[in-house]
C-alpha cells in the first residue's frame, strides 16, 4: 500500500477533493449561520455548565459529521487523513477571519465569550482531524476493513506488524 503522503494516497478524484472542500465550505457557512443564531445561547458568559456542555457535546457531533461525510464521498479509511485535511481548512481559514473580527461578525455573542468561541472551533477542527488517523471503531474486535485492532509489534526487525492508524500496511 502506498503512504499516505504519496500522490496515490490523495483522495481518489480531483472532483472527490474540491466535493470535500465544498462541503467543508457549506459547513462552514450553516455553522455560521447557526451561531449568529443561537450564539449567545449556547455560550452565556455567566453559565459556564452549558459552555463545557457545549464543549464535550462538540467532539463525537463533530466526529459524527466527519463520519457521515466519509460515508457520503466513499473515502477510505486509509485516505480519511487527507479527506479531513480539505473538510476542515476552508472553515479554518474562514473562521481566522471571522474571529478576528468577532465583535463586528457576531454581534449577537458577548465579547466576553470571543477566546471561549475560538476555543471551540479549536476543538471542532481538531474532533475531525482525528476522525482522520482513529479507526472508526473497535467494536467486535476488527476496524472498518476487517482486520483485527491489535497493537502493532515490533518483531526486530524494525518492520511493524498489525495495524497501522496511517493506512501502511
Amino acid at each position: 500500500m502506498s503512504s499516505p503522503l504519496s500522490r496515490e494516497a490523495v483522495v481518489d478524484s480531483r472532483t472527490q477533493a474540491a466535493a470535500l472542500v465544498g462541503t467543508g465550505i457549506g459547513l462552514w457557512f450553516l455553522a455560521t449561520l447557526a451561531f449568529l443564531f443561537v450564539g449567545q445561547v449556547l455560550l452565556p458568559p455567566d453559565d459556564g455548565g452549558r459552555v463545557a456542555l457545549v464543549f464535550v457535546a462538540t467532539v463525537p457531533v463533530m466526529a459524527m459529521l466527519a463520519f457521515a461525510v466519509y460515508s457520503l464521498f466513499d473515502v477510505p479509511p486509509d485516505r480519511r487523513l487527507t479527506a479531513a485535511t480539505l473538510l476542515v481548512l476552508p472553515g479554518m481559514v474562514l473562521d481566522a477571519v471571522a474571529v478576528t473580527a468577532f465583535e463586528t461578525v457576531f454581534t449577537n455573542m458577548a465579547p466576553s465569550v470571543g477566546s471561549t468561541f475560538g476555543g471551540l472551533l479549536l476543538l471542532a477542527y481538531a474532533s475531525v482531524l482525528l476522525t482522520g488517523v482513529v479507526p472508526l471503531t473497535y467494536v467486535g474486535g476488527t476496524d472498518e476493513t476487517g482486520r483485527g485492532t491489535a497493537e502493532p509489534v515490533n518483531d526486530g526487525t524494525g518492520e511493524r506488524s498489525g495495524n497501522d492508524t496511517m493506512g501502511e500496511g
